[in-house]
């Protein structure tokens, strides 16, 4: 009966593995891959939130410049609060100038620059730039970076990624209003160096396996791997991914899924009758800005949740052959809030096959293990509370009966039923 109640159990222990078998390679293959897709999207996400903190101590570090520079200030003064403020551990790193610009003719007619402007050298000193100041230079006051920040209260608005005239590197300005008595004065900025962001992004990528990108909220690069060579569309810009794409043609699908997503959002914000207004308010502020950025900017100026969520992911998607990674990848984007960067991660698809299968694989053992063991606790339990007894009860009567005299049984259990054997003995 011991053989028996095994043969049973091992065929029951086969049924389990068959069957964990088949739940692995159906419901469980999507549960795993879905799996392995979060950590990638947590992954992502971890590094939204560290490039959100650095933009965040930006933006901080430009309010309080803007509420503790006054106009009042003679150049020097402000040069002086620039160079102090500036100089912040928390973003020291990433700085490469920053600014005071009045509004024109603030201080007397006529004088319609009047900016204080400083630029970081490699040693860590600065150096006053008048080229603003000049005749000749264009008014900054309808440039992309200030004419937005009129319609702003209370919080910074981030320009659109740009190639900077005198030290051409890549950069993108905080600007952030200077606000005296209810009314707008002028603004503060601080330009970052995207060359360090690059950096940070490129060893982010390495160690997901992938790569990570990272564009303004105009789709234009901000960061991108070695292996692309962004070449600027015009003068001080740097190009959108649907330039790119023009130029090379393995970048069309990526270039759709981020256009569609843009564009969607952007259809979504034209229904409502404040964006739409003060984004017209923008357009006419600056030549360099069209309405359906300018729909972007009002957006963040006046959100409206229930559209659009700066902190939730914008897509995932799957390409049949990256540009950048030339194989099969998996492509998830997220917008990081407060700037509406588009941070883009890419993982290929064979690393996510290798860890859904690792991960797959110790499911079904960790199950196949707990099956087993299950079987051996029932056979155990069946052996030694049923077959030991039995046999017992066998041997005792095989026994009883060699010597002729029959008796009473006596068991270890209480039992409902006792066993009494007669004597044969007259």
């Amino acid at each position: 009966m011991s053989f028996k109640a095994l043969w049973i159990l091992g065929l029951m222990l086969a049924v389990v593995v068959i069957t964990i078998a088949y739940v692995m390679e159906t419901t469980g293959d999507s549960m795993v891959r879905d799996s392995a897709n979060q950590r990638v999207e947590a992954q992502v996400e971890n590094v939204a939130r560290t490039l959100g903190q650095l933009s965040n101590n930006v933006s901080t570090v430009a309010l309080s410049l803007a509420d503790t520079l006054e106009l009042s200030d003679s150049p020097e003064e402000i040069e002086h609060k620039l160079a102090v403020m500036l100089s912040n551990e928390n973003i020291r790193s990433v700085v490469a100038s920053g600014g005071f610009w009045p509004e024109p003719n603030i201080y007397s007619p006529g004088d319609a620059k009047a900016s204080v402007f400083i630029a970081f050298n490699e040693d860590g000193s600065y150096h006053r730039i008048d080229d603003y100041n000049s005749d000749t230079a264009r008014p900054y006051h309808v440039e992309e970076w200030y004419a937005p920040t009129r319609f702003v209260r209370g919080a910074a608005y981030w320009s659109r990624a740009y190639v900077d005239p005198y030290t051409n590197e890549p950069m993108v300005t905080c600007s952030v209003p200077i606000i005296k008595n209810d009314e707008f004065r002028g603004v503060v900025t601080i330009d970052v160096r995207l060359a360090e962001l690059r950096v940070f992004l490129s060893r982010s990528g390495q160690k997901l396996g992938g790569y990570l990108a990272m564009l303004d909220r105009g789709g234009r690069l901000m960061s991108y791997p070695d292996s692309v060579k962004p070449v600027a569309s015009g003068t001080h810009q740097l190009p959108s991914v649907l330039e790119i794409a023009y130029r090379d043609s393995r970048f069309n699908e990526l270039a759709l899924a981020i256009s569609s997503a843009l564009q969607g959002e952007r259809l979504a914000l034209q229904s409502n009758a404040n964006v739409q207004d003060l984004a017209e308010q923008i357009v006419m502020a600056t030549p360099d800005i069209d309405l359906g950025y300018a729909l972007s900017i009002a957006a963040e100026l006046d959100p409206d949740q229930s559209v659009f969520r700066g902190t939730e992911k914008l897509f995932i998607h799957q390409l049949d052959v990256d540009p950048v990674l030339d194989e099969p990848t998996l492509v998830l984007a997220r917008v990081l809030p407060g700037t509406n960067w588009m941070l883009i991660g890419a993982l290929p698809e064979r690393l996510l096959k290798v860890e859904a299968t690792t991960l797959k694989n110790d499911l079904f053992f960790a199950m196949a293990f707990v099956g087993l063991l299950l079987v051996v606790v029932t056979y155990l339990a069946i052996h030694f509370h049923i077959v030991r007894p039995m046999a017992r009860v066998r041997h005792a009567l095989e026994t009883q009966a060699q010597t002729g005299h029959f008796h009473r049984l006596t068991t270890k259990r209480k039992m409902n039923s006792a066993c009494w054997c007669r004597s044969s003995t007259n």
